[in-house]
C-alpha cells in the first residue's frame, strides 16, 4: 500500500490456519486490513482422482472463506494448478465433474459470506484442465452459481494462444478479476513466443530466467489487444500483478505508473 497499490493477494490456505492474533489481532479484518479488499488463493489440496469429496476439504473450504471474509476479501481465486492437475490414466470427464463439484461447494460457501470464487485458467503443462478463459466460463456455467465467475491472466491467455476477444464475448457476464504481467517470452533459436515453452513447468522457467515479470511500459510487449478487450467488455474491476519481482522499490513505481496509464 505504501507503494501506491490498493490491495494485495495472499495464500488463503495458510491464512485459514492462522489464529487472528497471528495475523495481527483478534479482528483481522479491522486491525490488519482496514477496509481493504483482498484477493486470496484457494487451498492446494489435491482435488481430482478422489472418489468423493472429503470431509477435510469441506472443512478447509469453509474455514478458508471464513478467513477471507474476516480479512475483507471480495474475491477468492481458485487457481491451484497442482491441486487440479489430472493424473495420467484418470478419466478427464470424471475429473471435470469433480472440479465442478468442488467449485460448486466453494461457491455456495462463498455466497453465504458475500464473496465470489474466481476460477483461474492455467497454462499447460502446469495444469491439464481448465486452461483457457472459455473453459473457465464452461466450468462457471456448470456450477449454476452467480458466486462463481472467472479470472483472466494475461500470461496464461498468451501461453495458450487464446484470442483476447474471448473477453468481449463472455467478459461482461463472467470476468471477475484480472492478473497482469510482462510475459517475458525468451528467444530460442531465433524465435520468441509461448510455443517454445509448452513442455516447461513454471519452476523450470523461473530457474532459467524465462518466467514472467512486472510490466513497465506499453512498448515492451503487445499489450494493446488485451487491454482493449478488457475495456471492450466493460470491465472496470481490479487488475493485479501476478509475477515475481527482483527489486520491488525500483519496479513498483514503474509498474504502477504503467497500469494507471493503461487502465
Amino acid at each position: 500500500k505504501l507503494a501506491g497499490f490498493n490491495d494485495f493477494k495472499l495464500e488463503l490456505a495458510k491464512a485459514a490456519l492462522l489464529a487472528g492474533a497471528e495475523l495481527g489481532g483478534d479482528s483481522a479484518g479491522e486491525e490488519v486490513l482496514p477496509g481493504d479488499p483482498v484477493s486470496a488463493v484457494m487451498s492446494k489440496v489435491h482435488h481430482t482422482a478422489q472418489d468423493t469429496l472429503s470431509k477435510a476439504f469441506h472443512m478447509l473450504a469453509a474455514a478458508s472463506v471464513d478467513r477471507a471474509a474476516e480479512l475483507g476479501a471480495a474475491v477468492v481465486v481458485f487457481g491451484s494448478a497442482g491441486a487440479k492437475r489430472v493424473p495420467v490414466g484418470f478419466s478427464m470427464e470424471r475429473a471435470w465433474e469433480q472440479v465442478a463439484d468442488i467449485t460448486r461447494y466453494a461457491g455456495e460457501e462463498a455466497a453465504k459470506r458475500g464473496i465470489t470464487i474466481a476460477i483461474e485458467p492455467v497454462r499447460h503443462p502446469d495444469c491439464n484442465i481448465i486452461n483457457t478463459f472459455a473453459e473457465g466460463v464452461s466450468m462457471a456455467r456448470e456450477t449454476g452459481l452467480d458466486s462463481v465467475k472467472v479470472l483472466v491472466d494475461l500470461y496464461h491467455l498468451a501461453c495458450e494462444g487464446e484470442n483476447p476477444d474471448i473477453l468481449r464475448q463472455y467478459g461482461a457476464e463472467y470476468l471477475r478479476h484480472v492478473h497482469f504481467s510482462y510475459p517475458n517470452f525468451p528467444e530460442i533459436d531465433g524465435v520468441s513466443g509461448p510455443e517454445q515453452l509448452r513442455g516447461m513447468f513454471e519452476g523450470e522457467l523461473d530457474r532459467r530466467g524465462w518466467w514472467r515479470t512486472w510490466p513497465s511500459s506499453r512498448e515492451e510487449w503487445g499489450y494493446a489487444p488485451f487491454i482493449q478487450a478488457l475495456k471492450g467488455c466493460g470491465y472496470d474491476g481490479r487488475v493485479s500483478i501476478e509475477a515475481p519481482v527482483g527489486n520491488f522499490e525500483v519496479q513498483a513505481p514503474r509498474t504502477l505508473a504503467f497500469l494507471k496509464e493503461a487502465f
